[in-house]
């Protein structure tokens, strides 16, 4: 998840900046050649997959039935849909940001560029606390998760006419939304 925080960190500024300097077709331009530069890097650099070595234990579960028995426990269910439910908030609220910083809370195109910049470096902070807390303490994370979301939300729009306290709130909202990702 960290190569999709840092894309964030560097994509949505550089968007913006791109596209409010030049033009939005130079922007998409941009990062098409970007997105096939990472491209042609996956291939040259990730190790190639071979099914011969891998492990047969995968092979006995789907075997035995009891793959079967774990597709239909409750909670793997749950999990599931709580995750998307989570992934949708996350990127949806997300997508508005920009248009709600902008025309609610009155930043410009450059204060805009830099709240989201600052966004996507608090959302590498919450990928490391993510992994800590996941490691040690997962059950307490995905319970917290939901309501630190919630509040955030909530004082983003309880909060909004100033730049500089909505800027922290960006950054906090950057952190929670870095753990999100990792759920």
């Amino acid at each position: 998840m960290m190569g999709v925080s840092s894309g964030m960190v560097l994509s949505t500024p550089i968007t913006a900046i791109i596209a409010s300097h030049i033009s939005y077709q130079a922007a998409m331009v941009f990062f098409t050649l970007v997105s096939a530069v990472a491209l042609i890097l996956n291939i040259i650099f990730l190790p190639k997959y071979n099914g011969a070595n891998s492990s047969n234990k995968s092979k006995k579960i789907a075997e035995n039935g009891s793959m079967k028995s774990i597709l239909l426990k409750r909670a793997l269910w749950i999990s599931g849909l709580g995750t998307i439910a989570i992934g949708a908030s996350l990127f949806s609220v997300y997508g508005y940001v920009p248009d709600y910083l902008g025309n609610v809370s009155h930043f410009s195109t450059n204060q805009l560029s830099f709240a989201l910049f600052f966004f996507g470096l608090a959302s590498l902070i919450g990928n490391l606390i993510a992994g800590s807390y996941l490691s040690s303490k997962p059950k307490q994370l995905i319970r917290i998760y939901p309501i630190l979301l919630i509040f955030v939300y909530a004082v983003m729009l309880m909060i909004n006419t100033n730049v500089s306290i909505m800027l922290v709130i960006v950054l906090v909202w950057g952190i929670i939304y870095g753990i999100g990702n990792n759920i």
